[in-house]
């Protein structure tokens, strides 16, 4: 099975809880890991408001990590994820399809 580079864009809820951030990640990153990832870089992009509010969040931490793995492995950490009431949304890029590596979403294009 080949491998294939990702970048993935986090939206993580820490409402009263910024110095929490690094376990999120931590736990975001160990979920990469146990679908066979491998977490390639991290860049913490700070909190930032929302430009409309969804529900009782008004900002979120933006987080992208850049990692390879399998191409199975999104449809393995997604739904983890997606239970995780701190990892507020997730976005995936493959990075080739896109036609860019890490920092932007150019002709982005849906992770496989």
């Amino acid at each position: 099975m080949a491998i294939k580079e990702y970048e993935a864009l986090f939206i993580l809820d820490t409402r009263g809880k910024d110095e929490g951030v690094t376990d999120i990640i931590e736990r975001i990153e160990a979920e990469i890991r146990e679908a066979g990832g491998v977490v390639r870089g991290v860049q913490k992009m700070d909190r930032h408001r929302f430009e409309r509010v969804s529900g009782k969040l008004d900002s979120g931490f933006f987080v992208n990590i850049q990692f390879s793995a399998p191409p199975d492995a999104i449809d393995k950490i997604r739904p983890k994820l997606a239970f995780d009431t701190e990892v507020f949304r997730q976005f995936y890029v493959n990075v080739k399809a896109a036609g860019r590596f890490a920092g932007g979403a150019k002709g982005a294009a849906p992770a496989e």
